[in-house]
């Protein structure tokens, strides 16, 4: 074993990672999680955050139909799904997370999105959600989740010059966005969704790559966890740079529970959001080895 071996061996054992294989995932261990995501599914028609009781929202009813989309899995209960998002649609405008909370910007990503997985019909009203995001997203933040959801929903945003010049605002001397990787990937994936061309491209790419850890995750605050490695696994996916897949499949591999969900990092309880991020960083991590 050499140098850089032990160093990583020193530090899955130091996070008490366990050994695991750097393969895909079998198709009985996919079976196993989409069962993990349909448990919390509810009788009002939408998903709950994680295994405990608790109410559902509109946020878990993207992770729960898109973690069954990565796994391949079928989508059921669609009418009773549709019935609760349409119970989150407020009539001022906008989404709120569950019924009586009130709208606001990434809620009403989250309607869009999960009527988009819902297969609903959106040319008529593209336009009303392109007026929204527009009239709403005004910082870095809200301007990536905003285009993301009109992507997602193959809708043109209604002024992408304006979004994009916030987010040039944003960049540092060295060619990075904010202070973490994940900034400079969420602003990387917003460029592309927005047609544009990524200035300083290398220099971003070299800052997303550094953080991805030995331990095969990306950097987050406390270390590497799959909340950080979401962004910045989408951005090489849409960059088709690859990252060091044997490793990130190890890690997401780390991130599973007893229970055939995922946590957000090892040892940490599972719950829907990490689940799909598993789903789909495993999805892109196939793409890079097909």
């Amino acid at each position: 074993m050499d140098r850089r071996e032990l160093l990583t061996a020193a530090a899955v054992a130091a996070l008490g990672i366990r050994a695991v294989d750097a393969a895909p995932l079998r198709r009985s261990q996919i079976e196993e999680s989409l069962v993990f995501v349909w448990s919390m599914h509810q009788e009002d028609g939408g998903f709950r955050p994680a295994p405990a009781a608790g109410l559902s929202t509109l946020g878990s009813v993207v992770a729960g139909t898109r973690a069954t989309r990565y796994f391949k899995g079928a989508l059921k209960s669609r009418e009773t799904l549709a019935k609760f998002v349409q119970s989150c649609h407020a009539e001022a405008g906008g989404f709120a997370d569950r019924p009586g909370l009130p709208p606001d910007l990434r809620s009403t990503a989250m309607g869009l999105m999960a009527l988009k997985e819902l297969d609903t019909p959106l040319a008529e009203i593209g336009k009303h959600f392109a007026a929204y995001f527009e009239r709403e997203a005004k910082t870095a933040p809200e301007i990536y989740i905003a285009a993301a959801a009109l992507h997602a929903a193959e809708i043109p945003p209604a002024n992408p010059a304006r979004w994009l010049e916030v987010y040039r605002a944003t960049r540092t001397g060295e060619g990075t966005y904010g202070p973490t990787a994940g900034d400079s990937a969420r602003a990387a994936v917003t460029f592309l969704r927005l047609g544009a061309e990524l200035p300083e491209r290398d220099a971003l790419i070299a800052n997303i790559k550094r953080a991805q850890t030995s331990e095969g995750g990306f950097r987050g605050a406390a270390g590497p966890d799959l909340v950080a490695s979401y962004p910045c696994m989408r951005a090489m996916s849409l960059l088709k740079v690859r990252p060091d897949v044997d490793a990130m499949r190890r890690f997401v591999a780390a991130c599973r529970g007893a229970d055939h969900g995922y946590g957000s990092a090892p040892g940490q309880p599972s719950a829907l959001s990490p689940t799909y991020y598993a789903a789909i960083i495993s999805h892109w991590l196939d793409e890079f080895e097909a």
